[in-house]
């Protein structure tokens, strides 16, 4: 799956790096500078791509760069299939259809064919203007766009679910995931929100994965474990891996990120919970799992049995579960709420759902029931590496079972 994936991702962005370059070339004059040869001015466009590219990368890292670079090729191109249609309109409009049609063709076949100075520099200008006018417009609505989605993804906001508890005492839980401490935000920043979550006063925190990745400076990491450990509830804070929590760290430290998250939240009093199970009050069962891709995960259904033979079967259980991949074998074992993070949403329009499409998850986000079985899932209070958001917001959640 993952082979497809890439090499389908990398034969786009060739393609858009073509589509770019043909348009630089055609909207700033590269022909002029290559002597009227189209090959050579396709490889000075290339090259100024290419450039503007790893200029990019080198700021803002080379995840973000593909991001700018795929959205700017999509909206280039809707800009000239809109200014196509625009300039054939006018045309049909004002009488002049034919002459507007071949009007841009006519000019490349003169230029190429060097012919006349006078006639050639006409042509040019005449041939240059719309195609710059609209790749500035694909420009300005890119980083528009871009704009809101680095406000989406680093704005946190509050998302509240008030789901059934079937008669047992009403609980408040603070649901929290894919903080990805370093990306987005650094420890300080994370602790900051954690104070506000803790004037809440909730009855229980849950963090289900992804607290850090193999980019978090280990000592962001612990300023963020110690914040999120400071959390006033009534039942505790509580942890579940997720699959960046079982990268390796950087500046090549021996220890993974997992062992450096457990230790940080040994020290900080969160509880870690791996295929385990702990009562909460009278009415509830919390079971925190191992991520989907741990060797040494547990069928959920093995899990419940286990529950069920301590006697707490009767008791609403709720399901810390990273990867929102398990659902209709968590319905079927009998869970009452299964919690999520992952997918950060959707991450990015249009590919909300490409994660379902492709079979990897079986939900995107927020609240779903199957069954007897509340789901939900977060987009996350951070973000890995990317430092956009454009099909959903940064937040955490607040579920009241009442």
């Amino acid at each position: 799956m993952w082979v497809y994936i890439i090499g389908g991702s990398l034969a786009a962005a060739l393609a858009a790096i073509a589509f770019v370059a043909a348009e630089v070339r055609r909207a700033f004059f590269l022909n002029t500078f290559s002597r009227g040869r189209r090959w050579k001015g396709m490889l000075l466009a290339i090259a100024a791509v290419i450039i503007v590219s790893v200029i990019t990368a080198m700021l803002l890292n080379a995840a973000n760069m593909v991001i700018i670079f795929i959205h700017f090729s999509v909206i280039l191109l809707l800009c000239k299939l809109a200014g196509k249609c625009i300039y054939a309109f006018a045309a049909k409009a004002s009488g002049g259809a034919n002459a507007e049609a071949n009007a841009e063709t006519n000019a490349e076949a003169e230029i190429t064919a060097n012919t006349e100075p006078n006639t050639k520099a006409n042509t040019k200008a005449n041939t240059a203007k719309p195609a710059r006018k609209i790749f500035i417009a694909a420009a300005v609505i890119t980083v528009a766009y871009l704009a809101y989605g680095y406000y989406a993804a680093h704005h946190v906001i509050e998302t509240r679910y008030t789901l059934d508890s079937h008669g047992r005492e009403p609980l408040t839980i603070v649901q929290i995931a894919d903080s990805h401490i370093g990306a987005t935000m650094d420890g300080a920043e994370f602790s900051a929100y954690m104070a506000e979550i803790s004037k809440m006063k909730p009855d229980l925190v849950l963090f289900t994965g992804d607290f850090a990745d193999d980019a978090t400076d280990p000592a962001e990491l612990e300023k963020a474990a110690e914040g999120l450990g400071k959390i006033k509830t009534k039942y505790g804070v509580f942890y579940s891996e997720g699959n960046h929590d079982r990268s390796r760290m950087p500046r090549g430290m021996s220890n993974d990120v997992s062992k450096a998250v457990t230790e940080a939240f040994e020290k900080s009093g969160v509880t870690v919970l791996a295929d385990e199970a702990v009562n909460i009050g009278k009415d509830y069962v919390l079971l925190g799992r191992l991520d989907k891709y741990n060797e040494s995960r547990a069928p959920i259904e093995e899990l419940m049995e286990a529950v069920k033979n301590s006697g707490s079967g009767d008791r609403y259980s709720i399901v810390m579960d990273h990867q929102p991949s398990d659902y209709d074998a968590e319905a079927a074992a009998g869970c009452s709420l299964v919690l999520s993070g992952h997918t950060h949403g959707g991450q990015f329009i249009p590919i909300l759902r490409a994660g379902e499409i492709l079979g990897m998850n079986d939900a995107t986000y927020g609240h779903e029931k199957r069954g007897d079985t509340d789901f939900v899932i977060t987009s996350g209070i951070g973000d890995w590496s990317l430092l956009f958001k454009t099909g959903c917001v940064s937040e955490y959640v607040v579920i009241e079972l009442r």
